[in-house]
């Protein structure tokens, strides 16, 4: 009777060891939804605008902190640290710019404000992801390249996202570069690429 005793003890205890570990496997390899941003928010951003070798115009840069400050002025209810935007453009959205040089249109600019042609189709990725979800069909309104003192500045006066985090509208971006070095640089021949610093809006 003690022998059957403990083997059905035995039998029970393997029995409820393998429930809890399969338990266990399949929560572990469920993935828990994203976690979507809401509302509207303003990063701060810094990245390039590159003039690409099939002659579009890319804009593209990522989401920090700086200077102590966090990477964005709202979380949305989420746990986002740094994002990633990606935005292209026609080069023909800027008077002067050819397939191989951005001095053209950097010269212009210093006489009177270029306009740039509305941006579509861009996305941020947050980190961490996939806790949060991305922003998605990232619009920008309202370009102009245009120099102010001694920046030159890129400048669009409206954004919006059409899913995931942050949908909705807001005010866009504006960013700037150092001028007399983006001159200098232009000295030395053809220039494809301008890196630009300052805010996004979502």
């Amino acid at each position: 009777m003690k022998n059957f005793l403990k083997v059905a003890v035995a039998a029970t205890l393997t029995l409820g060891l393998a429930t809890t570990v399969g338990t266990g496997v399949a929560s572990a390899r469920g993935k828990p939804p994203a976690v979507t941003a809401t509302g509207t928010t303003t990063c701060n951003f810094h990245g390039q605008l590159v003039l690409n070798t099939d002659g579009s115009l890319s804009l593209s840069g990522n989401i920090t902190p700086s200077h102590g400050v966090a990477a964005c002025t709202s979380k949305g209810g989420s746990l986002l640290r740094t994002g990633h935007i990606n935005q292209t453009l026609p080069t023909s959205a800027v008077p002067g710019v050819v397939a191989t040089d951005l001095c053209p249109a950097v010269a212009a600019a210093v006489t009177s404000p270029q306009t740039l042609a509305d941006l579509a189709g861009g996305a941020v990725a947050w980190s961490p992801g996939p806790k949060v979800a991305a922003s998605v069909g990232v619009g920008l309104t309202g370009g102009s390249l245009s120099v102010a003192s001694t920046s030159l500045s890129v400048t669009y006066t409206g954004s919006s996202v059409t899913s995931g985090s942050f949908t909705g509208s807001s005010t866009g971006l504006s960013a700037s570069t150092d001028l007399a070095s983006v001159q200098a640089s232009c000295l030395g021949g053809a220039v494809t690429s301008i890196p630009v610093r300052g805010t996004l809006s979502l």
